[in-house]
């Protein structure tokens, strides 16, 4: 199953480090610099659909890469997910009780992502998605609560990545299944790795062992994949297809797996198909 991925692999590693401030066309954005005693200090961004203040029921999106989701001004290849036109979608149908906080990557952002506890062989070195994933529990979280919700108990988190970013969604939701209540990996980095003249297949195998190992986590929580069919993503068919046999026994209630013909490895296409993720995972 080994495959060779050339030129497209660049697109997995050149994201942009550096974080400018962020306008959005709906919505209400915060920027906030946030330091953590796990990982690097980096920015936050808050957004609201609404000016209506968020309250104990309101549902919480944590977005991985932050610095690509509102302002393609800003970002190396000039596209970005555009969450806040998304969000200008999704409240025609009504469906605008929630709030996105965007978490910026940074220079280790593959050994930020990379699901850590399947590497049980040391075969990969200097992973920090384990302090990744306790900056997010035990220091955002809890900042989110409190500043916004107005909670200090758990309640509706998810998150949402692409790419090394739906690897550390799923690896959060199996890590700590009583923390988030589903999460989306669009076009998800089954691969694992990057870059040319690596050992795919060792990297698929350590994730594809620690899914099957802890899947029982992911009982009674909302999961959804995607892939398209172009550029880098036209390398996840076998693999997807192998999770969804691991996964299809949770049925289409909790588990969705879509596949976007002529949609590429980049925002533009996670952009077109965001709304769909959304929908899925809040809808009661």
């Amino acid at each position: 199953m080994f495959v060779k991925l050339g030129r497209y692999f660049i697109l997995l590693i050149f994201l942009s480090m550096v974080s400018y401030a962020q306008n959005v066309s709906y919505g209400f954005i915060e920027t906030i610099d946030f330091k953590s005693n796990f990982i690097a200090p980096r920015q936050i961004y808050i957004y609201k659909p609404t000016n209506a203040e968020p309250t104990s029921t309101t549902k919480v999106i944590f977005m991985h890469d932050g610095q690509h989701l509102f302002d393609a001004s800003n970002t190396w290849n000039n596209q970005s997910w555009e969450v806040d036109e998304t969000a200008r979608q999704l409240a025609s149908d009504d469906l605008n009780n929630f709030i996105v906080i965007g978490i910026d990557n940074s220079e280790l952002r593959w050994n930020e992502y990379f699901p850590q506890d399947a590497d049980n062989q040391n075969q990969f070195n200097d992973l920090y998605a384990n302090d990744y994933l306790k900056f997010l529990i035990s220091e955002l979280k809890p900042f989110i609560q409190k500043r916004f919700l107005g909670v200090t108990d758990n309640s509706d988190f998810y998150m949402i990545g692409s790419s090394m970013g739906g690897l550390i969604s799923l690896y959060g939701q199996l890590k700590y299944p009583n923390e988030f209540n589903g999460f989306a990996g669009l076009s998800t980095h089954w691969l694992g790795v990057t870059g040319e003249n690596k050992d795919y297949d060792q990297a698929w195998s350590m994730i594809e062992l620690y899914l099957s190992q802890n899947i029982t986590s992911l009982a009674n929580k909302k999961i959804y994949l995607d892939r398209g069919t172009e550029t880098l993503d036209k390398h996840y068919e076998l693999y997807q297809k192998h999770v969804d046999q691991l996964i299809s026994d949770y049925g289409e209630a909790n588990y969705k797996s879509l596949i976007f013909e002529g949609h590429k490895h980049e925002e533009l296409s996670w952009a077109s198909r965001l709304s769909i993720p959304i929908k899925f995972l809040l809808d009661e």
